[in-house]
């Protein structure tokens, strides 16, 4: 029941991605009110689904946890086995990454300011740090700085994905540039996923 729980929770994100990718075309368009329309749309069951997954979905904890060292998940990768931790966190990462796409989509269709991935970021790390804190003080999950992190960093990504949609650059070097932020993050979970994998094998 559980497994069949998750695997709607997932459809259901990713089909909240790609209605923002789809709403990066009606950006262009005239008609406001239909933008603003599928904005909601896509906003209300994604914020349902947040809380879902990150409180009333979960199981109380006996004591308050928390994991303050940044980037111990990469650590857990490189040491865990990648067939046993490493797999587990390297899942984990994804999915801090990718539920947090959305919302840093939206900010870069819905705002006019010039530096909107300071904005998604701020917005995603302080959507992220209420979340934490929740899970900290209800016993509902442990605050992790990683999450708080990788919350962030997915906002984002999801971000430059719209900027680069929305520009439709041509250039392979201005699309790369754009899109930097998850090249880094893809370069970095990559690089360690792969570290781990061979470790399993030579050892």
């Amino acid at each position: 029941m559980c497994f069949n729980v998750s695997m709607i929770y997932k459809v259901i994100l990713i089909t909240i991605v790609i209605g923002c990718l789809v709403l990066t075309f009606f950006k262009e368009k005239k008609n406001k009110n239909l933008f603003a329309f599928l904005c909601i749309v896509i906003a209300l069951p994604y914020v349902y689904l947040m809380l879902q997954m990150t409180l009333f979905g979960r199981v109380r904890l006996t004591e308050h946890q928390c994991m303050l060292t940044p980037f111990l998940s990469y650590y857990s990768i490189l040491t865990g086995g990648w067939n046993g931790l490493g797999q587990y966190v390297f899942y984990g990462l994804l999915g801090n990454v990718l539920v947090f796409i959305p919302i840093g989509m939206l900010v870069a269709q819905l705002t006019k300011v010039k530096h909107k991935y300071l904005i998604s970021g701020i917005i995603g790390f302080l959507f992220s740090l209420v979340i934490e804190i929740t899970q900290y003080f209800t016993l509902l999950g442990t605050f992790e700085v990683d999450d708080l992190i990788h919350n962030t960093w997915g906002a984002v990504i999801g971000c430059s994905l719209a900027l680069a949609l929305m520009k439709k650059e041509k250039n392979i070097k201005a699309n790369v540039k754009t899109l930097m932020p998850m090249v880094v993050f893809a370069a970095l979970i990559g690089s360690f996923s792969l570290a781990s994998i061979i470790r399993d094998k030579i050892g």
